[in-house]
């Protein structure tokens, strides 16, 4: 009996110390879905600091002022008023999102594309959304983009937290907007315990085993 009770101690103290090691985590992508993901945080262009015409515009969260690089191949556009991002010449098929800190992750994402349209029907393609993670993994999606909202979002958690976001479209895009983040550098948990805070599981276990082998006496032959 007593042996088992020593076992049970030893495996509370495990599941203690494992149950703080950061899990393992998909990346979770939602397409044409609005509010799937609820990022807490607008990135907005009305700071006339921030640089909104170039191959590589900003914009700064609401709430942290948390500043965001948004790169294309072609002169971007950035709308102070509108909170969108648009190509210089009217289109753009492909953006490149991430944090101008090279320290700063995010774990919620979410933006809406739209098709651009000249006239007659707005023509329909396929976007490739490709999201990299602060381990330097990448995930790719695909969805359809046509008329109307194009939304796409996606929603991490430690470590998988979020880096940057890649737009590549097959159609023009007349324009990303409504983005928003969540989850700027993760909430501060599921750390890995500290060597102290290990040593200290450790000596409580051989304590508790000690009183248990005394309250036993000792070995009979």
């Amino acid at each position: 009996m007593k042996r088992v009770v020593i076992n049970g101690v030893l495996a509370c103290v495990l599941l203690t110390a494992v149950g703080t090691v950061p899990a393992r985590a998909d990346i979770m992508f939602f397409a044409n879905s609005p509010g799937s993901v609820q990022p807490d945080e607008n990135l907005l262009f009305n700071d006339p600091s921030l640089t909104l015409t170039g191959l590589t515009v900003q914009g700064i969260t609401n709430t942290t002022s948390t500043l965001f690089d948004i790169t294309g191949v072609e002169s971007l556009s950035a709308g102070g008023g509108q909170a969108h991002v648009v190509g210089s010449d009217g289109t753009f098929t492909y953006m490149l999102l991430q944090p101008d800190s090279s320290t700063t992750t995010f774990g919620q994402f979410e933006a809406n594309l739209t098709v651009y349209k000249k006239s007659g029907p707005t023509p329909t393609g396929t976007v490739t959304v490709t999201a990299t993670n602060s381990l330097g993994q990448v995930v790719t999606n695909q969805y359809a983009v046509g008329a109307g909202e194009n939304f796409f979002s996606f929603l991490a958690t430690d470590p998988d937290f979020l880096r940057s976001i890649e737009i590549s479209s097959t159609v023009d895009l007349a324009e990303i907007r409504q983005i928003r983040v969540g989850d700027l550098n993760g909430p501060d948990v599921k750390q890995v315990p500290e060597p102290a805070t290990l040593a200290l599981f450790g000596a409580g276990l051989f304590g508790v085993a000690g009183r248990l082998r005394r309250r036993r006496g000792p070995a009979q032959g």
